[in-house]
């Protein structure tokens, strides 16, 4: 299983990518929208599950990224939107079907919205 985070935070991207890597997922960071399009479209990253940072300081994040990424792959990949402040972000994007939570987020929070994620779109399980 492959996931996909992108986070400009470094220290957040390593964290993700850490817990993830012991739920059994091959993490592919990304500090970027731009980053992460590369990883799909000229390294050949499938992901099974997008994480995107919602950051207001840059164009083209949060459910934008996974838009771009998810039309790059050519299907509706499970994916969350974290965000640092929830007033400044929708609980739901994309029309509810993308969970946006609020960082930090707990590793038991994160997995269980994970596998609501996958039961919904019939996928994952780590």
């Amino acid at each position: 299983m492959n996931a996909l985070i992108i986070d400009d935070d470094p220290r957040s991207l390593d964290a993700m990518s850490l817990l993830l890597g012991t739920w059994g997922y091959r993490a592919y960071a990304a500090r970027s929208p731009a980053e992460a399009c590369g990883l799909v479209e000229m390294q050949g990253v499938r992901p099974d599950l997008i994480l995107a940072d919602h950051d207001e300081r840059s164009a083209g994040s949060g459910m934008d990224t996974i838009a771009a990424i998810r039309a790059a792959c050519g299907s509706s990949i499970p994916a969350l939107v974290l965000c640092a402040d929830l007033a400044k972000c929708s609980r739901r994007a994309d029309g509810g079907s993308v969970p946006v939570l609020e960082k930090p987020v707990t590793p038991s929070r994160l997995r269980a919205v994970i596998a609501d994620v996958a039961r919904r779109g019939g996928r994952l399980t780590p």
